[in-house]
């Protein structure tokens, strides 16, 4: 009897030490939650608009001219940064409609070279834009926000394709085989969807470009939370032990604090910097 309740009791530890590891990291991942929060309200200056603000001058140069406003305000983000962003949250729509937050393979050879190719367009166009900027006349054409949102919407789109299944392989125990794009008729769709996204935004006014400007602008801490998280993954050596969200949120909570920090960090840098430049 007392060897059969001894190998009961070596059996029951590894679950008890599992169960209390992920109390552990959940009570980690409530503090680190409630330590965002606290940054996030506290550590960036005024109201909803201008931490929105805020947020864009660690990131974006704010150029009044290379900045769609809406009622009479400049958004957080300039057209390119504002169409990186929406073009990546596109990427990241579909995919989560896909259910392919857990693809962990990149598209296959060719619509790589597609892919890469939507960077091209985004190069030239800063080039040319910063030429006109700072020279006596545009390198190669007239500039236009339009443009700027296009190509950077292309760009966000590459960028969030390219990023997902590295993130997908250090998260998650079995990330999925499936490619995060398979076919050549989804890439074709979720371009379709972008283009008329950034039509809404471009033809739009009032309450549809402000929808747009904080829409856009909350990528940039989204997306730099899905980066640091990869980091936090590390440090904390969880690389590939998710089984479920419960086990990623924790680490979600990390690259938020993280990402804040370097928010905050940022502007702090900018302003010293540059004294004046105030969002």
């Amino acid at each position: 009897m007392r060897s059969l309740f001894s190998d009961a009791g070596k059996d029951d530890r590894p679950f008890e030490q599992s169960l209390d590891n992920q109390r552990f990291w959940q009570f980690t991942g409530g503090g680190l939650l409630a330590l965002a929060f606290f940054l996030f309200w506290f550590g960036l200056p005024g109201g909803l608009a201008a931490k929105a603000n805020w947020v864009g001058f660690a990131v974006c140069n704010q150029m009044p001219a290379h900045s769609f406003t809406f009622g009479g305000h400049q958004f957080p983000l300039c057209a390119r940064c504002t169409g990186q962003y929406l073009g990546a949250w596109s990427a990241f729509l579909f995919l989560w409609g896909k259910r392919r937050l857990r693809a962990g393979r990149w598209p296959h050879r060719s619509l790589l070279m597609v892919l890469f190719l939507l960077f091209f367009p985004w190069i030239v166009d800063g080039i040319n834009s910063y030429g006109a900027a700072f020279f006596a006349g545009p390198l190669f054409y007239t500039p236009h926000n339009s443009l700027r949102l296009l190509t950077g919407s292309g760009e966000g789109v590459v960028l969030l394709i390219l990023f997902w299944p590295l993130w997908a392989q250090t998260t998650w125990q079995q990330p999925d085989a499936t490619p995060v794009l398979g076919r050549w008729g989804e890439l074709t769709a979720l371009l379709v969807v972008v283009l008329f996204l950034d039509g809404i935004l471009f033809f739009g006014a009032g309450v549809v470009r402000e929808f747009f400007a904080y829409f856009s602008t909350s990528g940039v801490i989204v997306f730099l939370t899905g980066v640091n998280t990869i980091f936090a993954t590390a440090a904390a050596r969880r690389e590939g032990k998710a089984t479920g969200w419960q086990d990623v949120w924790p680490l979600l909570a990390a690259g938020l604090v993280l990402t804040l920090f370097e928010i905050m960090a940022m502007d702090h840098i900018r302003l010293w910097l540059l004294p004046g430049a105030i969002p």
